[in-house]
This record gives C-alpha cells, sequence and structure tokens, in this order.
C-alpha cells in the first residue's frame, strides 16, 4: 500500500503523462476488449438451453456443403432408431402468413418443428403449453407457438393470448403457448417468432430428395461424441447402400450446438481478429514502454540517491511496477468504456441475415479479459523502466550533478527497437486495414452484369390453402406483375425465386417447399 502511495503521489505530479498513457491504454485495451465481445458473444456465451453440452447439430454432409439438412424420408426412417444415440428432433423453415381480423397481414418468419424440439433443447413456455404428439399429424396441426418478442409487438403482451385465434396463411390457428424471453438468441431460434407442427403431407413423406429438414440431437449421457459421431456415420453408411442415387458421397456428421452457430472458417477469422486486436494492443503498450523509459531517465538521480542509502534492489523496482498497474487499472476503466461504446456501435450498424439485431454483451468473461489486458500491459510496459532502473551506473549518475540522463548505448538502442517495433506494428495494421476497405469497396462496386440503381425488392408469401397448384401461382404471379407495372413510375417488374447471391438453395438441396 505503501508504494501504491508513492505511485500515486508521483504519477499525481505528471497529470499530462498519466492523460496521455491512460488514453493510449484505453484505446489499446478497449479494442482488444471490443474483439473479444465479438467472440464471446458468438462462441463463449451459453445458449439458452439446458444442458447444451449435450445438444449436437445433426447434417447430412456432401461435397459441396458440409452442413446441409435431411429429406423427409431420411428424418422418418432415422427417428425410430434413437434407442442408440439419445433423442432427435426437427425443424423446417417456413414463413407465415397472419392476420387477425380487420387487421392486414403480416409476414412473419417461423418453422415447423416436430412436438418434442422445446423439450429436447430444455425450454418450457412462458405461458400455455408445448404441442402434443397428436398434433404433428397433418389435420391436427392448426396450432401455434409464438416467441415473447411477437408476444409483445404484435399482441401487446396480451396475458390472455392462450386460446386466441389468428388466421395463419389463411387457415384459422389457436395460440396454444408463448416461448420465454430467453429464447429470441440469434445465434439459434431467436430470429423466429411463429411455431407450428411439422405436419407432414404424404408427398413430403416419401421425399427422400430435397434436404429442407434440420435436427437437433440431445444425445445420452453415457454416449461420448466420438460414439454419437460414429451411430450417426452408421446410419448415413446404411443410407448410401440402400439408395446409392440419393445418399451416394454424402456422409452424416454431428457438431455440438454451441460450435455449430459459427461457420467452419469462424474460429480462423475470430483468431485473425484478436491476432489484429493483439497488434493495436502491442503498439500502446511499446509506446508506453518509450514513454515511462524517458520518465525513469528524468528521474536518473533519484534513483542513484535511493540506491547509494541503501535501497535494494527489489524496493527500487516496486514503485515503478506500481505506477504501472495504476495505469493499466486506469487504462483497463476507459478500456470497458471504449469497448461498450464500440459494442453499441455494432450493435447499431450490424444486423443478422434475419434483420435482428446482434447483442454484444459487456459480461464477466469480457471484464475477465479487459482485467487480463490490464496485468499484462502493466508488465509489459512496465518492464523498461525497471531494466534501467537495474542497469543504472550510480557514480557516473551521482558525478554528472543532473537531474536526468540520455542512458547508455543500450538503453538507447533499446528505445530505438521500441519504435522501429511500433512503426512495424503499424504497417502491418495499416496495411490489413486498407485491404479490407479495398475489399469493402470491391463489393460494394463490382460490376455483375446488371444495374441495382433504381431497384426494389420485396417478398411474397402464398399459402398452399389459397394456392394449392401451379396454375393458382402463375395466376398470381401474372396478376401480380401487370399490377407492378401499372404502377406510376415502375419501368419493369419481374418475380425470381431469390435474389443472385442471397438465398440461393444449396448444392443437392432446395429450400422447405413452403418457405
Amino acid at each position: 500500500m505503501n508504494d501504491l502511495r508513492f505511485a500515486f503521489r508521483s504519477l499525481g505530479r505528471s497529470p499530462g503523462f498519466v492523460l496521455i498513457a491512460v488514453v493510449t491504454l484505453g484505446l489499446g485495451i478497449g479494442a482488444n476488449t471490443a474483439a473479444f465481445s465479438i467472440i464471446n458473444e458468438v462462441l463463449l456465451r451459453p445458449l439458452p438451453y439446458a444442458d447444451t453440452g449435450q445438444l449436437e447439430r445433426i447434417y447430412r454432409a456432401i461435397p459441396q456443403n458440409s452442413r446441409g439438412g435431411v429429406s423427409p424420408a431420411d428424418y422418418l426412417d432415422l427417428k425410430p432408431q434413437m434407442s442408440g444415440y439419445g433423442d432427435i428432433a426437427a425443424y423446417a423453415f417456413a414463413d407465415m402468413n397472419l392476420s387477425e381480423p380487420g387487421q392486414p397481414a403480416e409476414m412473419a418468419r417461423g418453422l415447423r418443428i416436430s412436438d418434442n424440439l422445446f423439450s429436447i433443447l430444455g425450454v418450457q413456455p412462458q405461458l400455455g403449453r408445448g404441442f402434443r404428439p397428436d398434433e404433428t399429424v397433418l389435420g391436427n396441426h392448426r396450432v401455434l407457438m409464438i416467441s415473447h418478442r411477437f408476444w409483445q409487438t404484435r399482441f401487446g403482451g396480451d396475458p390472455h393470448i392462450v386460446g386466441r385465434t389468428v388466421r395463419v396463411d389463411g387457415e384459422t390457428h389457436e395460440i396454444v403457448g408463448v416461448l420465454p424471453d430467453t429464447l429470441n438468441d440469434w445465434r439459434h431460434l431467436g430470429p423466429f417468432d411463429l411455431f407450428r407442427p411439422l405436419g407432414l403431407t404424404d408427398k413430403e413423406m416419401a421425399d427422400r430428395t430435397n434436404t429442407w429438414i434440420r435436427l437437433v440431437g440431445r444425445r445420452s449421457r453415457t454416449l461420448g461424441r466420438a460414439q454419437a459421431e460414429g451411430f450417426f456415420a452408421n446410419f448415413g453408411s446404411r443410407l448410401a447402400a440402400e439408395f446409392p442415387a440419393v445418399h451416394g458421397g454424402s456422409t452424416w456428421r454431428t457438431l455440438p450446438l454451441d460450435v455449430a452457430v459459427a461457420p467452419d472458417n469462424g474460429p480462423g477469422i475470430f483468431g485473425m481478429l484478436i491476432g489484429l486486436s493483439g497488434l493495436v494492443l502491442l503498439i500502446a503498450c511499446s509506446n508506453l514502454a518509450n514513454l515511462l523509459l524517458a520518465r525513469t531517465m528524468a528521474r536518473a538521480r533519484e534513483f542513484a540517491v535511493r540506491s547509494a542509502l541503501g535501497a535494494s534492489r527489489n524496493r527500487l523496482l516496486r514503485p515503478l511496477f506500481a505506477e504501472s498497474l495504476l495505469l493499466a487499472l486506469a487504462g483497463g476503466v476507459l478500456a470497458v468504456q471504449v469497448a461498450m461504446w464500440t459494442n453499441d456501435w455494432m450493435r447499431g450498424y450490424g444486423t443478422s441475415a434475419f434483420g435482428q439485431g446482434f447483442v454484444f454483451a459487456v459480461d464477466w468473461r469480457v471484464l475477465g479479459w479487459a482485467l487480463g489486458g490490464c496485468l499484462f500491459t502493466a508488465v509489459v510496459f512496465g518492464v523498461a523502466p525497471a531494466l534501467f532502473a537495474l542497469r543504472l551506473d550510480l557514480n557516473k549518475t551521482l558525478k554528472s550533478g543532473g537531474r536526468g540522463t540520455t542512458g547508455d548505448r543500450g538503453h538507447q538502442r533499446f528505445r530505438q527497437g521500441l519504435v522501429v517495433g511500433q512503426f512495424a506494428l503499424a504497417l502491418v495494421l495499416l496495411a490489413g486495414a486498407a485491404l479490407f476497405v479495398r475489399g469493402i469497396h470491391e463489393a460494394n462496386n463490382r460490376h455483375y452484369g446488371w444495374q441495382s440503381d433504381h431497384v426494389v425488392i420485396g417478398a411474397a408469401h402464398l399459402p398452399t390453402a389459397t394456392y394449392p397448384g401451379g396454375k393458382e401461382i402463375t395466376d398470381f404471379q401474372r396478376l401480380a406483375l401487370e399490377r407492378l407495372e401499372a404502377l406510376p413510375g415502375v419501368a419493369s417488374a419481374s418475380i425470381s425465386y431469390s435474389m443472385p447471391f442471397f438465398g440461393w438453395p444449396s448444392p443437392a438441396s432446395t429450400s422447405s417447399p413452403v418457405a
């Protein structure tokens, strides 16, 4: 405590130096903390499910897509064999049109799910109940669960929402449950607001070609990851032998659910992000080391006198490291604020593929990372003045009679090395930033063969009950084009399944027929 009080008084005599040091460290540690908060949000923060260590995503992999879905017939073949694994649940993307009497219809993102999806995830409805097994049968499937967000925004948090009827895709559905707000997590099921039973038709149950089913499994506690991989690999091999035309060249694999939320190249991207932000931190450390070294040189006579009076090396170094620690902690406080500002900016400008904003929380893991950054920087930039104090020539310093010294050749080379290191790291960062900006410019301005200026896009979901066949869909498309082209200011109109580069079906895979 005496060393800390002495360091505090010493730093108080140099407010300009302290301000520069704290701002430099705040920006350096803050950039590193903000980068870590992204990794924390995607990879480290637990998903809002019970016992996530047992949850897995199950994929049918092909050479063009390592995370492919499965067909309804494959899912139905797999389901009875779960005694060797645990349990599985299925879901499929299915946007829905929701309407109420006297109100316009609203298109919402939804899922068709098996009755056991939320029980496998360990999620209990906040209001009402989940789906019953008999409700997954076509004809009994006109029930609905809604997300907490949709309950608040669309229905105003009506406490009597359970039992209320709405029209979904032109058919009357009863709302039987409201999910908890913890499920609004953008990494998995959070972007979806409406959930209805899977309700497979006879045609879908016999389909082994269209792979629009997604699988989630809860592995038995007695089964290891390698055994689960082997179970699904064997199942995939049996399908390949039985249906070579469809399953030839495909394999089945699993990924832990908390790993599957990030793409396969995610760890490499996040590692690069931490590496680049680490360079910023190293530049800040080297800059502070140079400033502290210059400050310590100016106090050379003070250290020489204290040493001549009998101060040990430990006694000389402790106040220096105490100063470094105080500066690092002050910089860490500013760094947390910088990280929060950065996260707010990313939250405002970054959205997920479903239009939902990302949330980068500053939790105990992020604060722990910031504290580690503070301790790391305290040691790194505190070494330079400590080395100077240890190598100080007492006789030469005391005879000089001056307040400071420029140091010997070793000290000068060390300072020059710090400057060169800062410059080299800054060039690396500058080159990386330039390449990033160039890549963004290329992505936004590359000519793809068409002009996107003055182009407006929209989406329409046609309910099967109203548009059961190709004739009805074709008639709608023709009428829609005629009315769009008749609007003032419209030069031409067209219809497409999806926009180029966005929403194309995966190779050897198609989206849900109702998506």
